[in-house]
């Protein structure tokens, strides 16, 4: 019988600014959250996300740094979706005689 994974490892974090209120869950930040970083397991799936200030993502994405995590910021993120990573891959026809 298959043993799903309820709990998967996350490889990546996905950085975006958000665009609704919310409090930074730093511990005792009072400040407004303005950026999530989001952790994804292997297949691009969601396993948990936080929304922080700036300066507080800063230390996430350095920590997450050193355990040798992938970090894609939403700028990375909109280039993967509109096909720019496929530029390489197109086929070399040459030149018409």
């Amino acid at each position: 019988m298959l043993n799903p994974d309820f709990d998967p490892e996350p490889v990546a974090v996905r950085i975006f600014r958000i665009h609704f209120v919310s409090k930074c869950k730093a511990p005792r930040c009072l400040e407004r959250a303005t950026i999530a970083a989001e952790k994804v397991d292997r297949a691009g799936r969601h396993v948990r996300q936080i929304e922080l200030r700036d300066w507080h993502c800063e230390v996430v994405i350095n920590r997450e740094r050193a355990r040798e995590m992938k970090i894609a910021d939403q700028f990375q993120v909109a280039r993967l979706k509109a096909g720019d990573f496929l530029e390489s891959k197109k086929p070399n026809w040459g030149t018409m005689p």
